[in-house]
C-alpha cells in the first residue's frame, strides 16, 4: 500500500502536462512516459525500503523530491536522443542520483 500511495502522489504532483512533455516535442512521448513511470516506481520502492534500514541499508539516507526531480531531468534528457542507452541510464541513476 505504501508503494501505491507513493506512486499516486508522485504522478499527481507531476501532473498531466509534465507527463505529456510540457507540450513540447521531446523524443517519443510514449517512451518518455514509460521512463518517467519507471522512475516513479523505483523512487517509491526506495522510499519504502527506508522502513528496513537496519536490514537493507548500510546507512540512513533520506531520498527526497530532489532525487526524483534529478532523475526526471535525466530521463527527459535521454528520451530526446535517437537511441536509448540503458547502460547510460543505469550508470547515472546508480552513481549520480541514487548512488
Amino acid at each position: 500500500p505504501g508503494v501505491k500511495k507513493n506512486l499516486q502522489r508522485t504522478l499527481t504532483s507531476w501532473g498531466r502536462t509534465f507527463l505529456d512533455g510540457g507540450g513540447e516535442q521531446r523524443g517519443s512521448g510514449r517512451l518518455r512516459g514509460q521512463l518517467l513511470f519507471l522512475l516513479a516506481w523505483f523512487h517509491a520502492i526506495v522510499q519504502e525500503r527506508r522502513t528496513y534500514i537496519p536490514q537493507g541499508w548500510s546507512k540512513a539516507y533520506e531520498f527526497s523530491v530532489g532525487d526524483l526531480r534529478a532523475g526526471a531531468i535525466v530521463m527527459d534528457t535521454v528520451s530526446r536522443g535517437p537511441q536509448l542507452d540503458f547502460k547510460l541510464i543505469h550508470g547515472l541513476m546508480e552513481d549520480a542520483i541514487y548512488g
